[in-house]
Formats: C-alpha cells, structure tokens, sequence
C-alpha cells in the first residue's frame, strides 16, 4: 500500500525563510512541528479506522508506521504507512461460539460457518472435515474508504494543518526558548 501522508518541505516558502531568519529556534520548531502533525494524523487514522472498521484501536495501532527524517540542509521527510494486510479474526475481541447461529463472534464481528480451535476461528472448506482454512477480517477496502473520509488522503489540508502547527511552534521558539 502507497504511504497515506508523503510530507515533503522543500518548497514551502514560509519554512524557507524562516530557517533563513532564525536559524536554530526554526530548526527546533521546525522538528517539532513535522512530530506533532504526525502524532496528529497518526490518531486521526487511528481513530476513524477502528470506528469504520470496528476493529479495536490496539490492533491498528501496530499497522500504523510512521517513518520521520531530518536532513542537515534543513529538509524533512516524513511518512505514514498503513499496513492493510487482513486481520486474524481471533485478533478482533472475545471469541463466542454460537451454535444457535452456526458461527462465531469476534468482538462487533460474526463469520458464520466457522469453529473455533485452539483459541483460532477456522472453516472448513468443504463438507469433508479437512481441510480448514484460517478466517481473516480483510480490511484493504475498507482502510482505503476510511481513511478517505478523515482526510488524510488530501495533502491540501494536511499541508494546511502544517502552516498551522509550524506558526505556533515558530512563535513558541521565537518568543520563549
């Protein structure tokens, strides 16, 4: 899956004479301004993620990477990755076997014609006993449509968060450090 945020700097004007400007103070707001909008985004995707997919926030949170460089000529790169590979169903909460049914449940999740064996939901894949098949949650789909809709896929507004965060982390560095 492509990188949800591609954050690159280098021709953003107001940075440029800023690092020109003031130097060092630039610089550490600079960094700090590229983390907290990462943090930021990171608990967006989090956040919208686990309410669409209804998928714990726990699980998400180990395919969230975030991958952050400061170069010395003052240029930063940052990415955020979604790992989108399917969920094991056990992974989506307490298992309940419901014979009623005829299936199992997984947190908000139902997979019908399943069993659970060693604490794994499997199915089998025809009438015969063997052979089984492992259930996973695929969310690749889903993800995309997700994180769509919280707007991380818009480099607009995720450039105008950036504006926001680095004029306060510029002042901050200006006035008080």
């Amino acid at each position: 899956m492509q990188p949800i945020v591609d954050l690159k700097i280098e021709g953003n004007e107001e940075v440029k004479y800023a690092l020109e400007h003031y130097g060092v103070a630039a610089q550490k707001a600079l960094k700090r301004t590229v983390r907290k909008l990462l943090r930021h985004l990171n608990y967006k995707a989090k956040r919208n993620l686990g309410r669409n997919l209804k998928v714990p926030q726990k699980e998400l949170k180990k395919r969230l990477l975030s991958d952050l460089h400061f170069n010395k000529d003052g240029s930063v790169k940052a990415r955020l990755w979604f790992g989108a590979n399917p969920i094991p169903f056990h992974h989506l909460g307490a298992l309940h076997q419901l014979k009623s049914k005829g299936g199992v449940r997984a947190g908000k999740h139902f997979a019908k014609g399943t069993f659970v064996y060693n604490g794994l939901v499997f199915k089998r894949k025809s009438q015969a006993r063997f052979p089984i098949k492992r259930v996973d949650l695929k969310i690749d789909t889903m993800a995309d449509r997700a994180l769509e809709q919280a707007g991380l896929y818009n480099q607009s507004q995720i450039q105008r968060k950036f504006q926001d965060i680095f004029k306060q982390e510029l002042n901050f560095a200006v006035g008080h450090e």
